[in-house]
C-alpha cells in the first residue's frame, strides 16, 4: 500500500473521529454548577450517582463541565443541580408542597394554567437541589420529575427541617 493511500486513510479516520467528538460535545448540556462545601459536595455526588437514567421519559445527557454537580435530561434539557442555595424570594412564609416525602418550593408566578419554565427547589434538605423544567414538559413534567427524583433525594440528602 502506498504512503498516499495510507495517508488518505489516516486523514479520513481522523476526520471521522473529530466529527464524532464534535457530535458528542454538541450533545453536552452546559450547566452552572454550584460550589458547595466539601461535606455537601460528597452528598451531592452520591445523590447524582443515584438519580435515574430516565426522568419523565427523557434520557440522561452528559453535562459540561464534566465535574458539574448536575444532571440533565432530554431536549430542551431538564437540569438538576445540587449544592446551591435557596431562591432569594423564598422565606418563612413561602408555601411548599410535599411530593413523595420531599418538600418543594415553586415560585407563585410559575404555578398556573399556562406552560412556563419552572424552577423547583427542595425545602428542608441539605444540600439544596434545584430542578429547572422547561415549559415544553408542562403540565405533567414537574410532578413526574418530583416523584422520580424522590428516592435518590431521601436516600442521599440530609433532612434538616420538614416542609410545612
Amino acid at each position: 500500500m502506498s504512503r498516499t493511500v495510507r495517508g488518505a486513510g489516516l486523514s479520513a479516520a481522523l476526520l471521522l473521529l473529530s466529527t464524532l467528538a464534535a457530535g458528542c460535545e454538541s450533545d453536552r448540556v452546559p450547566v452552572d454548577s454550584p460550589r458547595p462545601a466539601a461535606g455537601e459536595r460528597a452528598r451531592c455526588e452520591r445523590f447524582l450517582d443515584a438519580v435515574p437514567d430516565v426522568v419523565d421519559d427523557e434520557l440522561r445527557r452528559p453535562v459540561d463541565p464534566d465535574d458539574a454537580l448536575a444532571a440533565a435530561y432530554g431536549d430542551p434539557a431538564i437540569v438538576v443541580t445540587c449544592g446551591g442555595s435557596m431562591p432569594r424570594d423564598f422565606d418563612r412564609f413561602s408555601l411548599c408542597q410535599v411530593a413523595e416525602g420531599v418538600g418543594w418550593y415553586v415560585p407563585d408566578d410559575q404555578i398556573g394554567s399556562e406552560p412556563v419554565d419552572v424552577v423547583m427547589t427542595t425545602v428542608g434538605l441539605r444540600p439544596v437541589v434545584q430542578v429547572t423544567v422547561p415549559a415544553a414538559y408542562w403540565p405533567a413534567g414537574a410532578p413526574a420529575i418530583q416523584a422520580e427524583l424522590a428516592p435518590a433525594l431521601t436516600r442521599h440528602l440530609r433532612l434538616v427541617k420538614p416542609c410545612r
